[in-house]
């Protein structure tokens, strides 16, 4: 079927994307990417778009992106794409939408691209039955697109190899459970321990066994979202895990989640996880311990993931506020679009 198209302007067509556009939004997306002038192309961001247009991801297929074409040049010049995802807020589940990816090249900004698109995604969430849609970027700048900042969605504690180092010095025992890389088979006791974590916060996302795998084994190590994982294990059993991953230029090492079986202390786990991440400095040891020494932190991460969030309608922002009263969310409202 071919996708519909709405025509911005005499060259510029909005329309959903089709897998023929694949290398076209993977460039755009390499290029658009890259921060402050100067620095190189993105190519995790390029992976992660090759990814999701080639399937690895099963919840998003091509048509999930939107893409504008200049047909006088033949070229991709703006995109999105939406990602539908399930999350449960104090207890309940909850379909949402959450636009990634967001790019415009250059030389076709402050021209309204970015408002047209989501306002189709909009649209999309609405026909899905999103309650709400949330996007992760730079705070406060989508309130033009009818979102409002909700909680932070990054955050936590740094710290260097030797201050680890020291830390393990203190404690003369041997850690309470040994460490190990997660395979495959390791991803049911994942998602079983993963939930866990919903006695502790109120916005969670679920998370299947088939999901953990692909995103720690059916990705390129080079993607922005790569998660490798850790099994803590005590006389070869499963307790606890840890997922974590690393800086683009593998400069440091982020910790993502860390999840525990009933049987074992938070003590136990986080003791053993801070002996085993020294065991990941040498690993990733990235070219000398000097520049290790000053480049590389470990950054324990918060559970809360939303940052920026827009209810689809007046009866989903009151079930919103219900069900996570706790969260700074948005009253639904007409929001003026400004240009993007």
């Amino acid at each position: 079927m071919t996708p519909e198209h709405t025509q911005i302007d005499d060259n510029l067509v909005l329309r959903e994307a089709t897998l023929d556009d694949a290398k076209s939004v993977i460039e755009l997306n390499r290029l658009v990417h890259t921060g402050p002038p100067g620095l190189d192309p993105a190519d995790n961001i390029a992976q992660w778009t090759d990814g999701l247009f080639s399937g690895v991801n099963r919840a998003v297929k091509p048509s999930d992106f939107t893409v504008i074409e200049d047909t006088s040049a033949g070229k991709v010049v703006s995109s999105n794409c939406l990602m539908s995802q399930t999350w449960n807020i104090g207890g309940i589940d909850t379909p949402m939408g959450m636009p990634e990816i967001v790019g415009t090249h250059a030389d076709y900004r402050r021209r309204g691209l970015g408002r047209k698109q989501f306002e189709l995604m909009n649209k999309w969430s609405e026909d899905r039955g999103h309650l709400f849609n949330t996007i992760m970027g730079i705070g406060y700048y989508y309130r033009q697109f009818g979102y409002e900042y909700a909680i932070d969605a990054w955050g936590g504690s740094t710290t260097s190899p030797s201050v680890l180092e020291n830390a393990s010095k203190t404690k003369k025992d041997p850690p309470a459970l040994t460490a190990r890389d997660a395979s495959p088979a390791d991803t049911p006791f994942i998602a079983d321990t993963y939930i866990n974590c919903r006695e502790r916060a109120c916005v969670t996302v679920n998370v299947d066994a088939q999901t953990f795998e692909d995103e720690m084994f059916g990705r390129s190590e080079g993607r922005t979202v790569f998660y490798r994982g850790r099994i803590l294990e005590l006389d070869g059993e499963p307790k606890a895990f840890y997922l974590y991953e690393l800086f683009t230029k593998k400069d440091g090492i982020r910790v993502i989640s860390l999840e525990i079986a009933p049987s074992v202390s938070w003590f136990d786990a986080a003791t053993s996880m801070v002996g085993d991440l020294q065991e990941l400095v040498k690993r990733f040891h990235p070219e000398g311990r000097e520049r290790c020494e000053k480049n590389r932190v470990f950054i324990w991460s918060r559970t809360s993931c939303l940052q920026n969030i827009r209810p689809t309608a007046w009866r989903s922002a009151q079930r919103l506020c219900l069900v996570c009263a706790n969260i700074r969310c948005c009253k639904a409202r007409d929001a003026p679009w400004a240009t993007a």
